[in-house]
């Protein structure tokens, strides 16, 4: 059994910032105790984030891609908060974390050398195809890919680890015409987490402010999507009502897909 380390970086507002790590299988969890002030999260990571930690732990264990965003539900703008490092709170940090279709470096198992930069898409289509899955097959191939080097024979180099239950989490921003989307194939959706505001000034929206999300936004992710293979949700303040007059919001979902 490998064990994980949460090592959390929380920033207090108005004071110097202060970390703390909590290891697994102990029931001790990280503290926050900011008192008068507030908790702000800066950065956590579920895994084995350094070998130089307080625990001794070594290994490969790449943090779960949630941790901060996951710590950041839990506790910000809270004065105290206990976060337990623990896979029923982060999920085990395992699923597709990297893939390259070109040739990502002369060091492979085919004895490929030359100038291929991996197509950009690489990653995202091999989630796509196989997040979540129990066992999927990927061709190298430019039919999947796309070539992004004609004339120059490629190889696909795919990183992954095994989940029990993965979480997949997507993002929409308000005035962008794009919805926010879950699909999950011939299984159900299973949503456990959304909010339409600003729900952190970290996001692929580039959104900053202040903006407390909607308190209805998680009933009515749930009341559009619960259940189905697949649903849209429009980042509108026509589904959510509006939050925060004049501010631009995004709408920000986690989900599982479940049997």
């Amino acid at each position: 059994m490998m064990f994980q380390a949460l090592f959390l970086l929380s920033a207090v507002t108005l004071a110097a910032g202060k970390s703390g790590e909590a290891l697994e299988h102990t029931g001790k969890p990280v503290v926050m105790d900011c008192k008068k002030k507030f908790v702000s999260v800066e950065f956590a990571a579920y895994g084995i984030y350094s070998s130089d930690n307080s625990f001794g732990l070594q290994g490969s264990c790449t943090p779960a891609p949630s941790s901060t965003q996951k710590v950041i539900d839990l506790c910000q703008g809270k004065k105290k908060c206990e976060v337990q490092a623990s896979n029923s709170v982060f999920g085990d940090p395992v699923s597709v974390e990297f893939a390259a279709y070109g040739i990502h470096s002369g060091d492979n198992s085919f004895g490929l050398q030359g100038s291929c930069t991996p197509a950009p898409s690489s990653t995202q289509k091999v989630i796509d195809l196989c997040q979540g899955k129990k066992k999927c097959e990927v061709q190298a191939s430019n039919s999947v890919f796309g070539d992004p080097c004609v004339g120059i024979r490629k190889y696909l180099f795919v990183l992954w680890k095994c989940v029990k239950k993965p979480v997949f989490a997507g993002t929409a921003c308000e005035h962008s015409g794009k919805a926010l989307t879950m699909d999950c194939g011939s299984r159900s959706i299973d949503v456990i987490f959304a909010a339409y505001g600003l729900h952190s000034n970290v996001n692929s929206c580039g959104l900053k402010g202040n903006c407390k999300p909607a308190a209805s936004s998680l009933q009515k992710v749930k009341s559009l999507c619960q259940g189905k293979s697949q649903c849209s949700v429009q980042a509108t303040n026509s589904i959510f009502g509006d939050p925060c007059s004049g501010i631009r919001k995004y709408l920000y979902a986690k989900w599982r897909c479940t049997s």
